[in-house]
């Protein structure tokens, strides 16, 4: 609006936010808001042949900088790129350059792992950039970094951990069980996929399969703190509160903030929303 302004736009122009249709040409588009490169970034999608227009959010063979004088951030890049490759896109029509009519989604990969090695440092590995956007709550790109780096390595027992442990934090928990499944396949007894199996099925409400692995991962050592407090979690939400209570690392840091939780909300299906 402050462009048309300043330059005497005679042409008639229409404001756009986002989630609009429109005729252009006899094509109809819809209008992606897609901040990154500027706050105000928009792509233009053809639904009939899969189409988008991308301007300068996604290039082939580059990654557009953000612009901070139109308030572009790496981050609002990062969950735009994510929310485009959860589309059905075959043909990338971008502001430079010359369009790509086919695996659009590849050209959409290729952008996301750019930013994401910018986000953490381009001679940093694909595991410990994992490492980094897990701590920093980025839960999808670590998803997307350990699936990296299990490309080169399929049995890094280091990322498959990650993977499985940030699966569960997203409530992915049935794509986690197979991730800690496979690391038994590799490591036999791992604790920390021993007691990310029995979380994960937790959160699918089964409860009493999920003690089995919490009672294993204690036999194994006894101090682990998380599996007590899980085997407490699992215990209550069966009805076996006596038992539950009778774990003291349950009922010292954990269960009056679950109590509550559970009066006020009902049994939890995601262990991860617990307090």
């Amino acid at each position: 609006r402050e462009a048309a302004g300043e330059y005497k736009c005679a042409l008639k122009y229409t404001e756009v936010g986002g989630g609009e249709t429109f005729n252009l040409s006899g094509f109809q588009l819809e209008v992606i808001h897609t901040p990154g490169h500027t706050m105000d970034s928009i792509c233009l999608y053809h639904h009939p042949t899969r189409s988008l227009f991308t301007g300068d959010t996604v290039l082939p063979y580059a990654i557009s900088s953000p612009d901070p004088a139109g308030g572009g951030k790496i981050e609002y890049h990062l969950f735009t790129l994510r929310r485009l490759l959860s589309m059905d896109i075959d043909t990338v029509l971008p502001g430079h350059g010359s369009p790509v009519t086919t695996d659009g989604k590849k050209v959409i990969e290729g952008a996301l792992t750019g930013v994401i090695r910018r986000m953490v440092g381009l001679e940093t590995s694909w595991l410990e950039g994992a490492a980094k956007l897990a701590g920093k709550g980025y839960l999808e790109e670590a998803v997307f970094c350990c699936k990296k780096e299990l490309e080169v390595d399929k049995e890094n027992v280091g990322a498959l951990e990650l993977l499985g442990s940030s699966l569960n934090d997203l409530g992915r928990f049935q794509e986690a069980i197979e991730v800690f499944d496979k690391i038994g396949t590799f490591q036999k007894n791992n604790i920390y996929a021993t007691v990310g199996k029995g979380y994960a099925l937790m959160g699918l409400e089964r409860y009493e399969e999920s003690l089995r692995y919490f009672d294993d991962a204690l036999k194994t050592n006894p101090k682990i703190k998380a599996a007590s407090i899980y085997k407490g979690m699992a215990l209550y939400l069966t009805g076996r509160i006596d038992e539950a209570m009778d774990i003291e690392e349950f009922q010292t840091e954990f269960v009056e903030k679950f109590k509550n939780w559970v009066s006020e909300k009902g049994k939890p299906s995601n262990p991860s929303d617990k307090p």
